[in-house]
């Protein structure tokens, strides 16, 4: 639901204001890809120097980023600002600043790293949502990618490719919480791997 009202909202920087390509793919119909052994657009342009196809990606791109990427921060956001305000009304950042700790230091060694536990870990929930959400965007701003595979492969039921989507999903998701762990134990010292 949230895909699709982003999705309407994205309608305003296409249909209204003109400043954004509309839902067509990775590049204008009729528009050559450059050449180049990746197959990234972006990566091919600018190693061919074509800075003119460089740039008529990249806006293509931006749709569906703020379409996939939008409803996924804002509640890492909302986490991470609500952990500041705690630590920063706790009784040791009030030490710390009467002991003469200001600014920078203060705020990246004590408030930072003890706000950011609970944001590592919500990120690593809603990787869940944005592989969800990649099959809906792909499909939608007809981008190929593995989402928009696993989606035609579902519509044509073809069993073994949508069990290959499913687990290379499992697998995708186990290595996020796989870097979460890991990231969460440099944060956070009481977590350490022994």
């Amino acid at each position: 639901m949230a895909i699709v009202n982003v999705y309407r909202s994205c309608d305003v920087f296409n249909v209204f204001l003109g400043w954004l390509p509309g839902p067509v793919g990775r590049l204008p119909i009729g528009a050559t890809p450059p050449d180049g052994p990746t197959g990234l657009y972006l990566i091919d342009s600018l190693v061919t120097g074509d800075l003119a196809t460089f740039r008529t990606a990249a806006t293509h791109l931006l749709l569906p980023m703020v379409a996939i990427g939008f409803p996924a921060v804002s509640p890492i956001l909302r986490l991470t600002r609500n952990a500041t305000l705690s630590v920063l009304n706790s009784d040791y950042i009030a030490f710390g600043r009467a002991a003469g700790l200001r600014g920078v230091p203060l705020y990246l060694k004590y408030v930072l790293r003890n706000a950011l536990p609970g944001a590592v870990t919500m990120t690593g929930l809603i990787a869940g949502y944005m592989i969800g959400g990649a099959v809906l965007v792909e499909r939608v701003f007809s981008w190929p990618g593995v989402g928009l595979y696993g989606f035609n492969s579902l519509v044509n039921t073809d069993y073994p490719a949508i069990q290959a989507y499913v687990l290379l999903s499992a697998v995708t998701y186990t290595v996020v919480f796989l870097a979460v762990d890991l990231v969460q134990s440099v944060i956070d010292p009481r977590v350490r791997l022994k």
